[in-house]
């Protein structure tokens, strides 16, 4: 199966993976990005121009160094206002939505203004200075508008856990939130022209060993997992949260992806927004893949990454939904402390397991070392992986013995 887009679209992506969302073979469709294994084993039934460098470039440096043609639509996967300044002086159209728009949605504190009567997804609230911070044996997150010195997202269980932040940050804002314990779900929407189209939720995978030392780092989504764990109620409740935050974004002339995580209180089932993504989730591509492989053509349903582009392009798509997905996992194998590689034979090993294995070449604490992809899920219930999983995660861990 290919497609055609109506326009011509260059995608200028820093990670290729971001801008292999479409079927191979889409006419009117390009991609510039950095050279890498992976690049290079991706490129067949692309268009793709990829960059010889000693470092990998950011979006900026790719734009900045291409012979791209005047009024060509380029998009890129997060915008930046000196992207915006470049995509001027190059005179060339950029189809993302402006970046001072995604800011005031997705930042803590101004989202909370743009939000207004929506605030009634978020669990319970307020806004303090650091220096007004206490704690009432409640657990709450508290979150900066932006992250500074390191320091965006703090779970404060204890006094000593406000220490620093009052000492460093006495009269800056933030936002405290309830901490509520469950499990998060990311969804995936598209803005267009006639209204808003919602995906089907994801289990997102956070924390797990041996994928990451970080507790609150994001490794994975498993849309199997969600759609046995969630009732009927909240998948309806959650598709609801995105149409009416979608609506308020394209009220506000917001086109293309955008996401949103909502976290399931574990004692009570209630959903709570948590976080608002303005832009193109990080699930899209992998999401696109699962649709497409599910279909023969398509008619009056889209994959996500293709709505994405049409919607940005100025299409009305009231005409169609998007594909449904009902399994499919991905989960990181990022550099950890004691994971600086794996091994050949354990990819191979995980290979014979029916899973797709992608290696990467960055060798960073907290880079992508491995992204793995099935059809069946890795996770049973909250936090518990399934057989399959348990057998990739002990094959990590006995790779890592042999370093």
């Amino acid at each position: 199966m290919n497609s055609t887009l109506p326009q011509s679209v260059t995608y200028i992506a820093r990670d290729i993976e971001r801008a292999l969302g479409v079927q191979k073979n889409t006419v009117n469709y390009a991609i510039i990005s950095n050279n890498s294994t992976f690049a290079k084993e991706s490129v067949h039934s692309y268009d793709v121009t990829l960059v010889e460098s000693d470092e990998t470039l950011s979006t900026q440096e790719l734009l900045a160094g291409s012979n791209i043609e005047k009024n060509t639509h380029i998009l890129v996967f997060k915008n930046t206002k000196a992207i915006e300044r470049l995509a001027t002086e190059k005179e060339v159209h950029l189809l993302n939505p402006s970046a001072e728009l995604a800011g005031k949605i997705e930042e803590k504190i101004s989202q909370i203004a743009w939000l207004g009567e929506l605030t009634k997804f978020l669990p319970p609230h307020d806004i303090k200075t650091c220096k007004e911070l206490m704690f009432d044996m409640s657990p709450y997150i508290v979150q900066f508008n932006h992250a500074h010195s390191g320091i965006g997202t703090m779970l404060i269980t204890s006094e000593g856990d406000l220490v620093e932040v009052k000492e460093k940050f006495p009269n800056r804002p933030v936002r405290m939130t309830q901490f509520i314990d469950g499990p998060v779900y990311t969804v995936n929407a598209v803005v267009h022209t006639g209204g808003v189209l919602v995906s089907s939720p994801s289990y997102q995978i956070t924390g797990l060993s041996p994928f990451t030392d970080n507790q609150f780092t994001t490794i994975g989504n498993d849309w199997g997992a969600a759609h046995t764990m969630l009732s009927d109620a909240q998948k309806e409740t959650i598709h609801t949260m995105a149409t009416e935050i979608g609506e308020q974004m394209k009220n506000d002339d917001w086109k293309g992806l955008f996401g949103i995580d909502v976290v399931v209180e574990e004692k009570t089932g209630t959903v709570y927004l948590i976080e608002i993504n303005a832009r193109q989730p990080a699930s899209t591509t992998f999401e696109s893949w699962l649709q497409d492989s599910s279909v023969a053509t398509y008619t009056s349903e889209l994959s996500t990454f293709v709505a994405h582009l049409r919607a940005l392009l100025g299409e009305n798509l009231s005409e169609y939904s998007l594909i449904p997905v009902e399994h499919g996992v991905q989960i990181l194998q990022r550099m950890t402390t004691t994971i600086a590689d794996v091994q050949p034979d354990s990819i191979t090993v995980l290979r014979d397991l029916d899973c797709t294995v992608i290696p990467y070449d960055q060798r960073t604490l907290g880079a992508e070392l491995l992204r793995i992809q099935s059809d069946e899920s890795f996770i049973q219930s909250h936090t518990l992986f399934t057989a399959l999983g348990k057998k990739i995660a002990h094959e990590l861990e006995k790779s890592n013995k042999n370093i």
